[in-house]
């Protein structure tokens, strides 16, 4: 049985939590498979580093204009608002359309989806032989709307992949294709060595839902009982100006460091020295960064708002999770970690060991063993045709 060719269809390859998931599964997969990228947007850097066998097919040799078209219309330039909203919608059709003409001449034996829009495209275009995984890494948050949307989008799918048991629960009456459980994984080193500091850590895109305005708040709070600690957030993104402005009016500027995007050796870096690791999401689907800082020995605390975080977190075992968004009582919990020399070493441990259930060579295993039980059933069919 000849080599199969899986290939990956991504948004983009930039920053993210499913853009890093995706390049961890394909580096993986590439050792065993032919495995191509087909991604609608190319940025000009891109964090991830893909093994050289990979092939990466662009489809666009832009990005999204979101946020230059929000910016110039904010500051009412009515000629650049014209401007960017032209180009936005250029972007769009295209980014439809040149996808569709790849489906239609895709040669390839399975497709590994990422977005409900590519699933949609997918299940319409490509070749009805393809094997196809849809891969949802995103809470619904009970917005009926968007459970309806993903529903009718994996309609012609073979598999459903979530990253949580949650969301594999929830979604396995719904969906015709197969639900399977498979969180994400994550690579941990040898080299990570713990020294904690009087620092705070919080990582990921300075959007909305990430909470990071709320962040500042609990910081505030927590700062006037702790002086000593500072807060590093690692991270860009549309609020980070409203972020700037908030931390310099609270007079935070010398204990809250915004340290835009980092390359993953500095991230490591960061986290090595970190005691705690704050994170106030309203809403993920896992929460990979909460791996990431307890594969470093450091504990976590997360609002339940965030359903991701209850795949990762246990109560009192590695971390808390605080319910209905309650300030005080995550400052007061943070307060106990930090001083509670015992319960701090327990917290710490039994992180590293909670990071060790999802340690890639154990996830990815698998996403292997789903793949060699398709290309089962397709050397069998095919021998049945010969």
């Amino acid at each position: 049985m000849k080599n199969k060719k899986i290939t990956i269809v991504a948004l983009h390859l930039n920053y993210g939590g499913v853009e890093k998931a995706l390049t961890e599964l394909a580096n993986y997969l590439s050792l065993f498979y032919e495995v191509e990228i087909i991604s609608t947007y190319k940025f000009k850097k891109e964090p991830f580093i893909l093994n050289q066998n990979i092939k990466v097919k662009y489809l666009l040799s832009t990005s999204p204009n979101k946020e230059e078209f929000l910016k110039d219309l904010h500051s009412f330039k009515l000629f650049k608002t014209l401007k960017e909203g032209l180009k936005s919608l250029k972007i769009l059709y295209l980014r439809k359309h040149l996808l569709i003409k790849e489906l239609k001449n895709l040669k390839t034996d399975i497709i590994i989806s990422t977005r409900a829009f590519h699933n949609k495209l997918i299940g319409k275009y490509a070749n009805k032989d393809i094997a196809k995984i849809a891969w949802e890494h995103n809470h619904h948050q009970n917005n009926s709307s968007y459970i309806k949307k993903t529903i009718n989008s994996v309609r012609n799918f073979d598999y459903f992949i979530l990253v949580s048991q949650e969301l594999t629960d929830f979604y396995t009456p719904l969906v015709k294709p197969k639900c399977l459980y498979i969180p994400n994984s994550i690579q941990i080193e040898s080299t990570y060595k713990h020294e904690p500091q009087n620092k705070l850590i919080a990582i990921g895109r300075l959007s909305q839902e990430k909470g990071f305005l709320d962040l500042i708040d609990i910081f505030n709070l927590f700062s006037k009982e702790n002086p000593s600690y500072n807060l590093t957030i690692i991270g860009d993104g549309p609020l980070k100006q409203q972020l700037i402005t908030k931390i310099k009016s609270l007079n935070l500027e010398q204990k809250i460091f915004l340290k835009g995007y980092l390359p993953p050796k500095e991230v490591h870096a960061e986290l090595n020295t970190s005691k705690v690791y704050l994170m106030t999401s309203y809403t993920e689907s896992f929460g990979i960064v909460l791996l990431e800082a307890m594969a470093h020995k450091i504990p976590c605390l997360a609002f339940t708002s965030a359903n991701g975080a209850k795949e990762i977190i246990n109560n009192a075992y590695n971390g808390y999770l605080i319910p209905n968004r309650d300030f005080k009582l995550y400052v007061k919990t943070l307060t106990e970690i930090i001083t509670d020399t015992s319960l701090y070493e327990k917290l710490s441990q039994n992180s590293y060991l909670t990071s060790l259930k999802f340690d890639s060579k154990t996830i990815q295993e698998k996403w292997l063993n789903l793949l060699a039980s398709i290309n089962s059933i397709c050397y069998n069919n095919n021998e049945k045709d010969d």
